[in-house]
């Protein structure tokens, strides 16, 4: 195949020089038609950069005829509006340093809880691991609390209100003493924890709570999120419209992880809630102590 194709060149340059020999006049034809050749491509890239210029002349004036919106003097607010602005600022704060006060008052009383608790607790034979929620806060849609493992704080919880007569799903459960166990059963929400959380097997289930069903602890952050169940996290927010959590996913897991090891050993759980009247009344004998 090579020497084929060299044949065909060496035949082809015999056949241009035979043509120049023979016609000398060739060699100028040739010239001109590529000089030709030339000056067309030079002028159509001269055509098309022309049309580029005009195309983006073309757009620039499009954009500067839209209006561009005049400078507002004295943009400064009136006064009526900094009153506003000023009063809310006020209010804000206020409302936050009250806020941060009422915190500091509750978690100052983290010790009188834990030791009231050791105090209180059940005299009977259950020999285990005790979980404590003691609520302290129903804003009606809301109930917040703290929770305690064998009479030590842990972190905040949150369920649904009370109600007298119960709502499903809006609804926190009655205080008391309930079994905590896994709820060994593969469900659908199951599954779905298992899928973005490694670490989780089954739900933590509060059990035995008459006329409730499916009382799990896990996270949330507002009573949204608890359909009777507890929420656990570390930080709060609560003022006269909304009471919510923070950091509950991390929460959460550490609690789980924890109370996982203790029923991977075969260790019994329970899980004892007290309403707003037991911390009133601890607080009040701590004071008259």
């Amino acid at each position: 195949m090579k020497h084929f194709a060299i044949v065909i060149v060496v035949a082809l340059l015999a056949i241009a020089v035979l043509l120049f020999l023979y016609n000398p006049g060739i060699l100028e034809d040739v010239w001109l038609w590529i000089v030709g050749l030339i000056g067309v491509i030079i002028s159509a890239i001269k055509s098309a950069i022309e049309g580029l210029k005009n195309l983006f002349k073309s757009d620039q004036k499009e954009v500067n005829s839209i209006k561009q919106p005049e400078t507002v003097k004295n943009a400064s607010p009136s006064q009526p509006d900094l009153a506003i602005i000023t009063q809310a600022n006020e209010e804000y704060r206020k409302s936050i340093s009250e806020y941060k006060i009422r915190i500091n008052d509750l978690e100052s009383q983290i010790n009188v809880l834990e030791s009231k608790l050791s105090s209180t607790l059940p005299k009977d034979e259950f020999n285990g691991t005790t979980l404590s929620v003691i609520r302290y806060f129903d804003d009606g849609e809301t109930t917040l609390g703290l929770l305690f493992i064998d009479n030590k704080y842990f972190c905040y919880t949150l369920e649904d209100t009370y109600r007298e007569v119960k709502v499903k799903g809006k609804t926190r459960i009655p205080k008391g003493t309930y079994n905590l166990d896994f709820n060994r059963f593969d469900t659908s929400l199951t599954l779905k924890y298992r899928k973005t959380r490694p670490w989780f097997t089954y739900h933590l289930h509060v059990q035995n709570v008459p006329g409730y069903e499916g009382i799990y602890i896990h996270s949330g952050s507002t009573h949204e999120h608890t359909e009777g169940c507890l929420l656990v996290a570390r930080s709060i927010y609560s003022d006269d419209a909304k009471s919510s959590i923070f950091n509950s996913k991390v929460t959460f897991e550490a609690l789980y992880k924890q109370l996982k090891t203790k029923l991977d050993a075969g260790e019994r759980l329970r899980i004892i809630y007290y309403d707003e009247d037991f911390m009133n009344y601890s607080l009040l004998n701590n004071k008259a102590s």
